[in-house]
């Protein structure tokens, strides 16, 4: 059975939310981001079921387990006090027995009650942006549920056309619930955080952009907002000047295999432009994307240019089928851990598809075409007839 906490975890944070929590006692930035309020946020907890003098805490969600405040339950209770760096979401740590819960708090006084075996009936009260985030959760969970099981069932089967039917009827929902959802809270930093979430499941273009300009306050000023316009920049071709993915920076080399387990790498493409292009077999937007880099790719592959695609397929054989179905011709990488993919997290890939063209000298030349703009940007730097 999955939970709803377990579904934030394995559906709606990653791979999003490989990033740093917001830093204390930092200034703001685009990469990394506190609260210029940032203030002492408390929990008061009265917990059934802890073992006497059992560890609580209070941890970063980025997985590196920085730990903001620490203490001991005796007798079931416990205070939790820390400075955060501002609104984001945070992870209540139990020890024994071990539990993990998500928090999206900022400087709240706050209590918990219930018993720790029954998770989900815990009683938060004190914070209307963890309300929130609650609410948001139970509306998105059949939704991401429904996505979860539609993917699993591709990557087993194949992605057929009543699946893909499916899953576009689904992202839909989502898209709808997410309008519902921002309309009602344009100033909240949990609407920031669930545009994030629906990336991967919204149409190519100025969509997400759209959204974006609906924020307001916090929305659009904290942590999350800041993800999102920086994405947005980027999605551009934009960004910062001097960034690593930047146009104009070298693209960082990389090696993986191919379906028959030769390594390729970015390197041995050097002298040609290259259209690194993540996608998967599960991904409909990827799917719907493919016939457009196929045209390309045959009216331009005489002119000194490929395309290397990187997949964040789990298994070998979806994979496999949609290269041959999609008539993907040219070469292919993948090591088959989905979102982990090392050559995405490189690239910092937090939705797809993703593009990236690099140019001869092995800089990025533009990144994320799609549509029309695949072909304006190839026709520009090779030609067109």
């Amino acid at each position: 059975m999955i939970t709803m906490r377990t579904l934030i975890f394995s559906c709606l944070l990653m791979p999003l939310f490989l990033a740093a929590q917001p830093a204390k006692n930092k200034r703001p930035s685009v990469r990394r981001v506190s609260s210029s309020a940032a203030g002492q946020w408390s929990l008061s907890g009265t917990v059934t079921g802890l073992r006497e003098n059992s560890e609580v805490s209070l941890m970063s969600s980025d997985g590196k387990s920085t730990i903001y405040a620490k203490t001991n339950a005796v007798k079931g209770k416990f205070r939790l006090q820390a400075k955060l760096g501002g609104a984001a979401i945070y992870l209540l740590s139990f020890k024994d027995p071990a539990k993990m819960l998500p928090l999206f708090v900022d400087q709240e006084q706050m209590t918990v009650t219930g018993d720790i075996n029954n998770t989900d009936a815990l009683k938060f009260t004190g914070s209307a942006l963890h309300d929130l985030f609650t609410d948001y959760s139970r509306q998105f969970e059949p939704f991401l549920i429904k996505s979860n099981a539609l993917t699993q069932q591709a990557e087993a089967t194949g992605a057929t056309d009543s699946l893909r039917q499916a899953f576009q009827a689904n992202s839909l929902a989502i898209l709808n619930t997410a309008d519902g959802f921002l309309k009602a809270n344009p100033g909240s930093p949990v609407s920031a955080l669930m545009l994030l979430v629906i990336t991967r499941y919204a149409p190519a273009g100025s969509y997400i952009e759209d959204r974006y300009n609906v924020l307001k306050g916090q929305g659009k000023d904290g942590y999350y907002g800041k993800i999102l316009a920086q994405n947005i920049m980027q999605a551009r071709g934009g960004g910062e000047a001097s960034g690593p993915m930047a146009v104009g920076s070298p693209a960082p080399d990389f090696s993986q295999a191919d379906p028959n387990g030769n390594m390729v790498s970015l390197s041995s493409f050097k002298g040609k432009y290259v259209l690194i292009d993540f996608w998967a077999s599960w991904c409909r937007p990827c799917r719907d994307e493919n016939p457009n880099v196929v045209n390309n790719y045959n009216k331009f592959k005489s002119k000194n240019f490929t395309v290397l695609g990187v997949s964040l397929d789990r298994a070998k054989e979806p994979w496999v089928q949609a290269i041959s179905d999609d008539q993907l011709t040219w070469t292919h990488i993948s090591d088959l851990k989905f979102w982990s993919n090392a050559v995405a997290q490189l690239y910092s890939i937090n939705s797809i598809p993703q593009n990236f063209l690099v140019g001869p000298d092995g800089k990025i030349v533009a990144k994320n075409l799609r549509g029309p703009d695949l072909e304006a940007k190839l026709c520009q730097v090779l030609g067109c007839n």
